[in-house]
């Protein structure tokens, strides 16, 4: 049924004893899926990040370049979670999250001297990409440190 195929497409840990398990072809199908532990916010802020930010990077590297970096980011988040499949109990799922932080913080390193403008309640706050690009990378720092140290609720997904 979907649920057969499902378990066959996305990452699975090394292991697992799960009946489909791991098969060499999920490093590259799994970042294709989004992960139904994140829920439909992360989903939803997944695609935003895609739609800002995917279209100025692809014009900035080009084409190919940007399809390189959506690859190598993937395929690294994929082999970082096989890696991780042997230390945590539960599978990493990460989707496409990799890749989309990756480019919001390509994006980011561009133009880091450009500013953003977030609407507060009563004001307007600007930010300076450089400084969303790192609460970016601590972000999934810390994330990902927490799967490594936190309890079973935090093995769900790195963003």
């Amino acid at each position: 049924g979907p649920q057969e195929v499902w378990q066959t497409l996305i990452l699975m840990p090394m292991g697992s004893g799960d009946p489909v398990g791991f098969r060499a072809w999920q490093l590259l199908t799994g970042p294709l899926f989004f992960p139904p532990l994140g829920g439909f916010p992360a989903l939803m802020l997944g695609f935003l990040g895609f739609i800002f930010f995917a279209a100025p990077v692809e014009r900035m590297l080009g084409r190919r370049s940007f399809l390189q970096l959506w690859f190598v980011a993937s395929l690294g988040a994929a082999l970082f979670g096989v890696l991780l499949s042997f230390v945590l109990p539960s599978p990493a799922a990460f989707g496409f999250a990799p890749a989309v932080l990756a480019i919001m913080v390509v994006h980011c390193m561009m133009t880091p001297e450009a500013m953003v403008p977030f609407h507060l309640i009563f004001t307007v706050l600007h930010v300076r990409m450089k400084w969303i690009a790192a609460v970016i990378a601590r972000l999934v720092l810390l994330r990902t440190l927490g799967l490594l140290v936190g309890g079973p609720s935090d093995r769900t997904s790195v963003v």
